[in-house]
Order: structure tokens, then C-alpha cells, then sequence
């Protein structure tokens, strides 16, 4: 056990994702031990960025999975989860803007839950992530996103709307369901969400930070 811990706070220490960790006022090692405790993955552009070192990443998103359904409230070990990952970054200087506590999160599955026939609709992404996600800021103008997912996060990124941003590090390894056209600095549409203005959007941000686009 000693020997697997070890090896995946040195490679989040020599890797680099620890450049953008740094960055963002969090110890490369610590973080890599809290997600591998929690079953977290940063995933998105964050991850990208330690792939390619194409750019600097605006922001990090945490997903966080827990293996229940929406049955009932979160069970304890998972608000312990949530709660973990709240205390480790106030701790590095960030502020929750969410007020995370596990009256809000519990008041938050019911709200939910009487919405449901509306708020599950938007599309397979949604149904998979949770009612709610928590936002933290930093004075140094960094934000982070913590975001809980009823799914893996290797099954919750196929939903994301690009190649490239299937793409995140479990604390110890870097994936993507693309890994070669990623490194290659090719990005394709995985899906054509209905705000088409969004997509050009992103579109025209990663082609700025260097990806091009191949339509199929």
C-alpha cells in the first residue's frame, strides 16, 4: 500500500499537472491523494493543459463520483467527500460561494427531486451529474468547480461536446478517450448540443489555444 502511495504523489509531483496545480495555489501531492481517496478526477480543460501544454487553463473542474442513484438523499460517506474536498480548498485560500453543508445538500436533492421530470431532460450530461455543484474563488482571480456525478467520470466525459475535453487526471495517470488526435492537436464534435452559438464559442477558444477542428 505504502509502494502504490508513493508512486502517485511522485508522479503528480514530476508531471505536468503539478505546473497547473501550483498555479492555482494547491500542492500537486495532496491533491493527487485527495482524489484518489474520494474518487475524483480532474477533468476538461485543466487536464488538457497537463497533456499538451498548448495553454494556461482558465479554471479547474473536480468531479467527484459516488455510486448511488437518486433513490434517496447522499449518504454519509459521500457529504464526508464533498465536505473533504470543501475543507482542502478553504484551506489553500479559497472561498466556497455555494455555502457547502450537508443541510444543503440533502435540501437540495428534495428541491430537485420535485423538479425532476423537468431537470433531468436537458440532455445525457445532466443526467448523469448531480443537482448541484459548488464554486470556489480564489483572491488570485483563480475559480474551481467541484461537480458530483452519479456516473465515472470515464463514462461522464463521452457526454462532453469535444474530443479534446475527454481528457482527466485521476490523481495518478492522465486519460483521454482521444489520446492520439489530442496529442496531435486535433479536436472533433462529439455531440451538437442545441445552443449552436455555445459551441462556436468553445470552437473558437480551443482553436485559439492551438487545436484544429476536423469534421467527419
Amino acid at each position: 500500500m505504502f509502494t502504490n502511495h508513493f508512486k502517485y504523489i511522485k508522479h503528480a509531483m514530476s508531471s505536468p499537472i503539478s505546473n497547473i496545480l501550483s498555479a492555482f495555489g494547491l500542492p500537486p501531492a495532496e491533491t493527487a491523494e485527495l482524489l484518489q481517496a474520494h474518487s475524483g478526477a480532474i477533468a476538461g480543460s485543466a487536464a488538457l493543459s497537463a497533456l499538451t501544454s498548448k495553454f494556461e487553463p482558465d479554471d479547474i473542474d473536480i468531479w467527484v463520483y459516488s455510486d448511488y442513484y437518486r433513490n434517496g438523499p447522499p449518504p454519509q460517506r459521500h457529504i464526508d467527500a464533498l465536505k473533504s474536498f470543501k475543507d482542502f480548498l478553504e484551506l489553500h485560500g479559497y472561498e466556497d460561494i455555494t455555502a457547502i453543508t450537508p443541510q444543503a445538500i440533502t435540501a437540495a436533492y428534495y428541491a430537485k427531486q420535485r423538479e425532476n421530470n423537468k431537470a433531468y431532460k436537458i440532455g445525457p450530461l445532466s443526467r448523469m451529474t448531480s443537482h448541484i455543484q459548488w464554486f470556489y474563488s480564489h483572491a488570485r482571480q483563480k475559480s474551481i468547480q467541484v461537480i458530483h456525478t452519479f456516473a465515472p467520470v470515464s463514462e461522464v466525459v463521452k457526454q462532453f461536446d469535444l474530443s479534446i475535453c475527454a481528457t482527466w487526471w485521476d490523481g495518478i495517470n492522465i486519460h483521454s478517450l482521444h489520446m492520439s488526435s489530442t496529442l496531435s492537436g486535433f479536436m472533433f464534435r462529439l455531440r451538437d448540443p442545441k445552443n449552436q452559438k455555445e459551441l462556436h464559442e468553445r470552437l473558437d477558444k480551443y482553436k485559439a489555444r492551438g487545436f484544429i477542428l476536423q469534421d467527419f
